[in-house]
């Protein structure tokens, strides 16, 4: 009863919201489409993005643009729910906003890295920005080097984090993303009895030590085939918490000498065990669905439950990340097939 109370509220209207989900049909038909044109009006008339695109009606349409909205609906249903929060859930959606703000960072580490400049005007989603989390994006926006994005953080925790990786011999983009991915996940593990009532603990133990475990799977493997990185780099590098993946398993993957003897220790892991289909080159996808499948069961057996809002707001974001790259498969006009393949990955 007491979890029917506190949380009938925002199930409620995460139910309702559900409807912006987009089904495989819709997906199917996005990347059919011929132009940015074709994809305004698309994404227009959905449920997902009417708000969001309703300001650029009579605009030349640009990749861009369709993309800010994007990110701008997405953050519209995090502010619908937190709107229905009571103050513990307040608490957990403000740690998850961690989320949307190394997101932020790495889109800006990014754009120094490509050399493309300082955005002008007032950087996009400010007002969300502003509420939910700690980030100037105003100064972000403005950092036209990595030196002026470590200062525009200063007063936050990413500045240790920038600053640290900043401090390393030959760093590059991919460390300060790994850094500022080991930060939050470390920073919600800890946190994770008093950012939620005792009785979500165990959800969130579930979804984030699942991801983290999955992501460790991932980065090993990539380390090793794609960077050739030496194994005692790699267990510097790895994120550190352990859930259902043992230490020593993580030992013997980061040794194995090649992707034979990996397969092999893969399949006596946790995962390995539990996902039959689980393989070193299919790492990637399996990381989406293993999520998935942990959050939509956390949900659906605990409905009053954090679960409710963990699950909805990790499929809107993957809904995000497939819209954007079906939009890449439109602008580069893929077979439609082919850019079905390429956006299941998310």
């Amino acid at each position: 009863m007491r979890e029917l109370l506190s949380y009938g509220g925002v199930t409620t209207k995460i139910r309702a919201m559900k409807k912006n989900l987009f089904s495989d049909e819709e997906f199917r038909e996005l990347v059919s489409l011929k132009n940015m044109e074709e994809v305004y009006r698309f994404l227009a008339d959905t449920d997902a993005y009417r708000e969001a695109l309703a300001p650029l009606a009579g605009s030349e349409i640009h990749r861009e643009m369709i993309e800010t909205a994007i990110d701008g609906a997405l953050y519209k249903d995090f502010s619908k729910i937190y709107n229905f929060a009571d103050p513990a859930q307040e608490r957990f959606l403000k740690k998850y906003a961690r989320r949307y703000e190394i997101s932020t960072l790495k889109k800006a580490l990014s754009r120094i890295a490509s050399g493309s400049g300082v955005l002008e005007g007032e950087p996009p989603h400010k007002a969300f920005f502003d509420k939910f989390t700690q980030l100037d994006v105003g100064k972000i926006a403005k950092a036209s080097d990595l030196n002026e994005l470590i200062r525009a953080l200063e007063g936050t925790p990413y500045h240790e984090v920038m600053t640290s990786t900043a401090q390393r011999p030959g760093a590059e983009i991919f460390d300060y993303e790994t850094a500022l991915d080991m930060y939050h996940f470390r920073d919600v593990w800890r946190d994770r009895k008093r950012i939620v009532p005792e009785g979500d603990v165990d959800t969130i133990a579930k979804a984030y030590g699942s991801r983290v475990d999955m992501l460790n799977l991932w980065f090993i493997r990539r380390a090793k085939v794609w960077y050739d990185i030496k194994p005692e780099e790699i267990s510097q590098l790895i994120l550190p918490v352990q859930y259902k993946l043992k230490r020593s398993e993580i030992t013997e993957l980061i040794a194995a000498p090649d992707e034979e003897s990996f397969a092999q220790i893969l399949k006596k892991t946790y995962y390995g065990r539990r996902y039959e289909e689980l393989r070193p080159d299919n790492l990637e996808d399996m990381y989406v669905y293993v999520l998935k499948n942990v959050l939509r069961r956390e949900a659906r057996e605990k409905p009053y439950s954090a679960a409710s809002m963990f699950s909805y707001l990790y499929l809107r974001e993957h809904q995000s990340y497939k819209v954007t790259a079906a939009i890449e498969c439109v602008r580069y006009q893929l077979p439609q097939d082919e850019a079905l393949r390429s956006i299941s990955v998310f």
